[in-house]
């Protein structure tokens, strides 16, 4: 047996390398959800785009109703970031305005505005899997600064975009949203 192969996991400096990526990827994806980093899974520019792609969507104006308040805005070089507050429940008023998450969105969209949960009904989803998110961003001004006047209640004017979640992003923006505030599902 001369020409006998040496597989990587019978090398052992190959397995430690193996555990230290892992351990790495580990403890980045830690930092992530740390910082409240969410990835989408794909963007509609259109209004009528997630209509046409999405079999039906169930609409999230139970949580408006519920005095529940989104506001995004993003600085150049900096990520999204989606915020709630609710001046209404007892539990949920003394805590202001709450980050919710951090996005890395295209750099053309710099600005402050509203936003607007939905959850699309897909075929074929299971009991188990997450439930998709849909959050249609409004555009009130392309200076973030506004920001604490947009929140202070001027309306949203523009519709920006969409961004949609699914699976593992859309289970971690539902986990960072049930942690720092009360839940968006």
């Amino acid at each position: 047996m001369c020409n006998e192969e040496v597989s990587k996991n019978d090398n052992p400096e190959s397995s430690d390398i193996q555990h230290k990526e892992a351990y790495l990827e580990s403890q980045r994806l830690i930092q992530e959800r740390k910082e409240g980093n969410v990835k989408y899974d794909r963007i509609f520019t259109k209004k009528e785009e997630p209509k046409l792609t999405f079999k039906k969507l169930i609409s999230g104006e139970l949580l408006a109703i519920l005095g529940n308040c989104y506001y995004w805005k993003r600085y150049p070089g900096e990520p999204l970031i989606l915020y709630a507050e609710n001046a209404i429940s007892r539990k949920l008023k003394p805590k202001g305005l709450v980050e919710l998450c951090r996005i890395r969105i295209p750099d053309a969209w710099i600005g402050a505005g509203g936003f607007r949960i939905d959850w699309p009904e897909i075929d074929g989803k299971k009991e188990s899997d997450p439930t998709p998110i849909l959050i249609s961003l409004y555009l009130h001004s392309t200076d973030p600064a506004s920001f604490d006047r947009f929140v202070a209640g001027e309306e949203a004017s523009a519709y920006l975009a969409s961004l949609f979640f699914d699976g593992e992003n859309a289970a971690l923006l539902a986990d960072l949203a049930e942690e720092r505030f009360d839940g968006i599902v």
